[in-house]
């Protein structure tokens, strides 16, 4: 299993620590790298199955096709449900980004966010982060929704969030728990009773930050079901439909956390 992402961000911990209880049962290898070459390497090992993200599709496309030309089944999970049946996956496990960006919609509604709305993206070449805030721009209407871009491992993500503040922000978004701690430090100094800041991110740190009222609402990202699930299908000889649903989605409104 390849997975994106840094050890430091709490999701990939979760995903990692549910992709290491099914070590044993399903016999699977994690390799935490993200890259057509660590694809090549599965495949000249003799790999029977992958399961690999699909953050950046275009630059994994051609070490998939080589891997499926093989007879290596693939299975792809988080980012990239719209390609995946293009790149050959036979099931793709995630939660549906662009449902994502239409509940932190209706969570901005109903709390009467106007004003800018900052979605902070933290892998600048995620797919999955785009159709999130398209999803929320498209039906968002009480001002513009900018995306600031960092990086895992940018020191000065604070600095440069808050270089995006403007006097008209009404909301702002982060798509990991990492970068809500940066949001809130960046977005609420000069305005924290009226900028509602939202997370699409795991436990616990998110809902200490509900709790000490440095962030306003939580949805739940699911990490430990997409990496369970992810490893589950991966050694499943069962085919999947050949545009598979993201398992996630319908979980999502359930799973919103708010402060009271």
């Amino acid at each position: 299993m390849i997975t994106h992402g840094t050890p430091y961000d709490f999701f990939w911990y979760q995903v990692l620590s549910a992709l290491a209880g099914s070590q044993g049962r399903y016999n699977i290898s994690l390799r935490p790298v993200m890259e057509a070459a660590a694809i090549d390497q599965c495949v000249a090992d003799g790999t029977a199955a992958i399961a690999t993200t699909l953050a950046d599709a275009d630059a994994l496309a051609s070490a998939i096709g080589r891997a499926t030309d093989a007879g290596v089944r693939m299975v792809t999970f988080n980012s990239g449900s719209d390609c995946a049946p293009d790149v050959g996956a036979v099931a793709h496990v995630a939660s549906d980004e662009t449902a994502v960006g239409r509940i932190a919609f209706e969570q901005f509604l109903a709390r009467d966010v106007s004003g800018e709305v900052l979605g902070i993206i933290h892998e600048p070449t995620n797919r999955g982060f785009k159709e999130c805030c398209d999803a929320l721009g498209a039906s968002y209407d009480g001002g513009e929704v900018r995306r600031p871009r960092i990086s895992e491992s940018d020191q000065d993500a604070v600095t440069k969030i808050a270089g995006a503040v403007t006097d008209n922000l009404g909301g702002a978004r982060a798509l990991n728990a990492n970068t809500a701690d940066d949001m809130a430090a960046a977005s609420a100094n000069d305005q924290p009773s009226e900028v509602l800041a939202e997370v699409f991110a795991d436990f616990p740190r998110p809902l200490a930050m509900l709790a000490a009222e440095r962030l306003s609402l939580m949805l739940w990202s699911h990490a430990l079901d997409q990496g369970y699930q992810a490893g589950r299908r991966c050694s499943s000889r069962t085919v999947a439909p050949s545009r598979p649903r993201p398992i996630c989605s319908a979980a999502l409104r359930r799973s919103t956390f708010s402060r009271r």
